[in-house]
């Protein structure tokens, strides 16, 4: 829950973490995320309103004094622990300037609420050609950088492997339970038919 903006505070700059309503995730939505990710990765507005209306989906931007600077979007289960990072990204005028650094920090201490956050990044193993091993590379040392752990659990969406990473905010969580909470969330998301049949997750034996 949102206790208040949250505030990162520089000699040049000053952060502020804020929900957003429904009317700002549309304005979000239309103006960067549709740029921001390919067509087949972005859910349906409509889609993801009727989630916050439910209380599953939560939505914050990164703020400074002229603008919008990321946003973050969260995706729970009912009376889940964990939320999952459905959608993260710095506005691309912004981007390489510390700005993603910062945007974890106020997010890991906005969702105290929450044991933690659950992150999906596209598993290395299977990039194609070495620019998309590099991306993929640099995306989890960037998260590894940032307090962010890895797990021993894989999922699979829809034919593409992802290597499941994990934020603690309120506490830590044993991947036996994280493995419940992403699968609990992925059931809240997908209809049955298509959790049966386009979604998996393992664990890797230690």
């Amino acid at each position: 829950m949102v206790s208040g903006p949250a505030v990162i505070k520089g000699e040049d700059f000053m952060l502020t973490l804020k929900a957003l309503a429904r009317e700002q995730v549309t304005e979000i939505y239309t103006r960067h995320m549709c740029r921001d990710f390919a067509p087949d990765e972005l859910k349906p507005l409509a889609g993801i309103l009727r989630l916050m209306d439910e209380g599953l989906y939560r939505a914050y931007g990164l703020f400074e004094e002229d603008g919008l600077r990321g946003y973050a979007m969260l995706m729970t289960s009912p009376g889940g622990r964990a939320a999952l990072l459905d959608y993260y990204a710095v506005v691309s005028s912004r981007r390489g300037a510390g700005y993603g650094s910062r945007f974890l920090a106020l997010l890991r201490e906005e969702l105290r609420d929450l044991d933690g956050i659950v992150l999906e990044s596209e598993h290395i193993e299977y990039a194609v050609g070495r620019k998309d091993k590099s991306i993929r590379t640099r995306r989890i040392a960037f998260y590894l950088r940032n307090g962010v752990r890895r797990t021993s659990l894989r999922s699979r969406l829809f034919g593409v492997d992802y290597t499941v990473l994990y934020l603690p905010c309120g506490r830590d969580l044993p991947d036996g339970r994280l493995f419940m909470e992403l699968d609990a969330i992925y059931r809240t998301l997908f209809p049955a038919y298509i959790w049966q049949r386009r979604v998996e997750i393992s664990m890797r034996k230690p």
